[in-house]
């Protein structure tokens, strides 16, 4: 029978500035994070790091470490419409009507893919780790949001409702 060799792969990055949310909302400002494997295991300040060993040490100063930002809005195929309605008031029907809505009428499943890859990117550029998105073409957005690594809520946007086999889904 053999032996079980489990090895987990530590990486202490230290000496940076750490916003930490939750019960304690502490922040470090020369603190450390540890993390095992895929899991942060540890957090604090440099003054009390643990003597130990690690896989790997990054020098984290002057950077920022903080949780992932989360968007609670957003409709990732519409960086296609970026800049086309400048100067239009989307507040009425008739201006967003006359812009948004009728490039949506003309839009199809196969644009939709890179406009999410964009989207995507901005938004880990960004710092953005989780978003909810609902809109057209839905099972176009699900395989770009998975292989972006985010975390996404997506449903199909309300105005498909009015479509049988859409509703279905």
């Amino acid at each position: 029978m053999g032996v079980l060799n489990i090895s987990m792969t530590t990486t202490l990055l230290h000496d940076a500035y750490i916003l930490c949310l939750g019960q304690s909302d502490r922040i470090f400002q020369r603190g450390y994070l540890v993390i095992e494997d895929d899991h942060i295991t540890d957090v604090g300040d440099m003054s009390l790091l643990p003597n130990a060993t690690y896989d790997q040490r990054i020098d984290a100063s002057g950077k920022l470490i903080m949780p992932g930002l989360v968007n609670a809005h957003t409709h990732t195929p519409m960086t296609l419409f970026r800049g086309l309605a400048e100067g239009v008031s989307l507040f009425t029907l008739e201006g967003w009507y006359n812009t948004i809505r009728v490039l949506e009428l003309v839009m199809t499943p196969d644009m939709v893919p890179s406009a999410v890859a964009v989207a995507c990117a901005e938004m880990i550029r960004t710092g953005t780790t989780t978003f909810a998105d609902q809109y057209f073409f839905m099972d176009e957005v699900i395989p770009t949001v998975a292989q972006s690594g985010l975390r996404a809520a997506l449903g199909y946007g309300v105005v498909e409702l009015g479509d049988p086999v859409a509703r279905e889904r």
